[in-house]
Formats: C-alpha cells, structure tokens, sequence
C-alpha cells in the first residue's frame, strides 16, 4: 500500500512538473490556437448560445445591412453569449482588458461543422478596454494566422463611424447627399434607399451606383477629435507592422450596436461578391443594450475560411513562458506588436498585457504570472530598439537589441 500511495504521489508531482513546463489548450491546439495564445489570448469553451440569447439577438440583427441569405458576417448571437458569460463567470473581476479565444459555431447554435472538415471558422474578442491597441492586436493576430494558413497579398478595409453623434451627422448627410442624385441611382437601389442611405452605400454591382459612391460624404470627416485620434492610432499600430490597409467608406456596420471602428480582412484578387476571411467591429454599447447596468467597452472579430495549408491542423503545444513583457508609452506600444511577432516565429512565447497602459498593472500582473524575468521596452528602448531584460531573482538587468532577442532569451 505504501508503495502504491508512493507511486500516485510521485505521478502527481511529475504531471505538475509536465503542467508548469507546458501550456495545454482546451481541445484541439491547431494554428489558429496557437498564434492566438503567442498573443496573449486564452482559449475557452465556456460561452453556449441559448434561446434567450437568440431573442434578444434577433431585434438587433434585422437592421443589419450585410445580412444576407447566410445570416450576418458578425453574428449577433455569439456577442449577447459571450456578454452574459462575461457576467456569469465574472471576467471581469479578472485585471480587464478580458482577451479570449474561441471556436465557432458556438454550442447552441443551429450550424454544424462536420469533423475533418477543411473549414475553419473562429473568434476573437477582447473585452474592458476602449483603447486602440486592441483592435491593432486583434487585427494582427489575425493576419498571422492567415498567413501561417496558407494565405497571401491580405489586405485590411477599415473605417470608423465614432460616436452615435458622429454617426447620425454622417447618416443625414450621406441621406441628403442620395435623395439629391436619387434618380442616378440603379432601380434597385432606389428601392433600397427607402431602407436607408447605408443600404445603397454598400453597392458594387452598378457602375451608376459606385461612381455615385466615390463622391459621397465620408464618414471620418465627421468623426469628433476623440475618434478621430483613436482611429489615426490604429493606422499607425497597422503602418508599424507593414500590414496593407485602405479605408473604405461603405463599412457602416450594423448600429444598433457596432460603435466606432469596423473592418474587414480580404486576400487580394478575391471576388467581391463573397464575404470577406475575417469581419470585425467595436461594439461599446452592446452590454446596456442587453440590461448590463454599464457598459463593457470590446471589440471583436469573426474568422471563416477553407483552410489552405494542410500541415496547419497539426496540434502544437507552447512552452511556459518565463518572460512577462512590459511596455511604457505609445511608441513602445506601437512596437511591441513586431517583437511579438519576432518571438512567435522563434516559437518563444511570452506573457504580456499591451492592451493597459499603467505600469503598475503591468508589473502586479507580471508578479502573479510568477514569472523569473520581466521584459521592459519604455520610450527610450522604443526610440534605440532595444529591451531591457531583467532578472527578478538577484534585479540584475541587461540591454538587449531586439534583432537578437530570440538568440538572449533561448539563453536564459
């Protein structure tokens, strides 16, 4: 008997050991899993659409100007789960922002995806934070997976509608702006401008219609100093990484609930007429709308694709990280994206939180992680492109350039 408690004793403590060397997803860890943790996001299975879900959806969908025979590009449904789990399980007694992964179609759902299927469907969102680096790291994260799946020439579309101020200023003016040239309109889209003038603003079927486009009103010319500066931000994050974008006009979103920035994820030459690989959208005041006492800022993402690279299925497993990054500053924010990036492609993964801002935050967060070394990038190290690395056993500390992070930290 003693030798028998000895070995489950000594199981115990070498499955811990195999724990704390090895981060273990919930299911299956493919790509999209696996670049979305080097990220910073957690994986979950905790949200399952229910038919209250579904009712209180419904309301806020009809609006929706992108909905077509296949429902919405940005369903509705997984927002108002996603909200109540929120509540449920209270993540937001966690250090918001909240930053989660999760496989779509929800439980709950109607939809099935058939196993071994070549299609990949997904969701990003992060949740408590009205700052422009979670679209930028979302919109990133994004991006990699594409790529490591097999797609290339991806290009971001993105605009930004502000405040429901701003976005009622737009509304009468683009309306003012098609009721003059109503009669250039196709018959089609005069029909449809008794829906509203965002109806027509989406057209690309016409050439009547497009040219009519490209000189309407837009929507950031309305945008108020606050939007305005958190959307210029997000093209800077976007500019900083390489990644191509262009603004486009005729993203409106649905508002009754879509706030802000709205955008979308294309590959280059692809038809115009099918959705897009990734659609996504900031949606500040759904949580009210859903009878929350406050509002609970988030942006988040919807990914659907086949998938391209057969080997991007394989499961993958990601070593406990023993670094914590730090940052300090826009500048330094605005780079910590590439060397996220740079440490992902060297499979080196670290913990962080870019998405505060406050670096007592930060370092309270690093302390919980318990991690050995904590990585700081200020504005100096931003401007040098450096990091400072330190050893939280004995503080010592040490300037490394970014180019040989991997190489320093393989080390340590």
């Amino acid at each position: 008997m003693k030798k028998q408690a000895s070995a489950k004793k000594k199981t115990s403590k070498s499955a811990k050991k195999s724990t704390e060397k090895e981060i273990y997803l919930e299911g299956k860890m493919d790509t999209p899993a696996e670049v979305a943790v080097y990220y910073g996001f957690k994986t979950t299975t905790d949200p399952i659409i229910k038919k209250d879900d579904i009712a209180k959806a419904k309301g806020l969908e009809e609006s929706d100007p992108r909905k077509g025979a296949d429902g919405p590009r940005f369903p509705l449904e997984e927002r108002v789960a996603i909200m109540r789990t929120f509540a449920e399980k209270n993540w937001g007694a966690e250090n918001p922002p909240v930053s989660i992964f999760y496989r779509t179609p929800l439980p709950g759902e109607k939809k099935s995806t058939k196993a071994g299927s070549k299609h990949v469907s997904f969701g990003l969102e992060i949740m408590g934070t009205t700052k422009s680096i979670a679209e930028a790291l979302i919109l990133e994260t994004v991006i990699a997976i594409l790529k490591e799946e097999g797609f290339e020439n991806l290009h971001i579309e993105i605009n930004s509608l502000g405040n429901s101020d701003s976005a009622t200023k737009f509304s009468r003016e683009l309306t003012a702006y098609y009721r003059k040239h109503l009669g250039d309109l196709s018959a089609g889209c005069r029909q449809a401008f008794k829906d509203g003038a965002f109806e027509v603003l989406g057209c690309n079927s016409h050439d009547c219609c497009l040219k009519l486009t490209e000189s309407a009103p837009r929507a950031v010319s309305f945008l108020n100093e606050t939007d305005r500066i958190h959307f210029q931000e997000i093209l800077e994050f976007l500019e900083s990484t390489g990644v191509s974008y262009q603004i486009n006009n005729s993203l409106v979103g649905n508002r009754n609930f879509e706030t802000g920035t709205i955008f979308e994820i294309r590959e280059d030459g692809n038809d115009r007429s099918k959705p897009p690989l990734a659609y996504g959208a900031r949606y500040e005041g759904l949580a009210r709308k859903l009878g929350a006492r406050r509002d609970i800022p988030s942006v988040g993402i919807s990914v659907s694709y086949e998938r391209k690279n057969k080997s991007a299925g394989t499961n993958h497993r990601i070593k406990k990280p023993k670094v914590f990054y730090i940052q300090l500053g826009f500048e330094a924010k605005r780079k910590s994206l590439g060397v996220i990036e740079l440490l992902r492609h060297a499979k080196i993964p670290v913990y962080q939180s870019i998405s505060r801002d406050r670096l007592g935050s930060q370092f309270a967060a690093a302390e919980k992680m318990g991690v050995p070394y904590i990585m700081i990038m200020g504005q100096k190290e931003a401007v040098e492109n450096s990091v400072i690395v330190r050893n939280l056993a004995n503080r010592s500390q040490e300037t490394v350039p970014i180019a040989d992070l991997p190489k320093y930290l393989r080390k340590i």
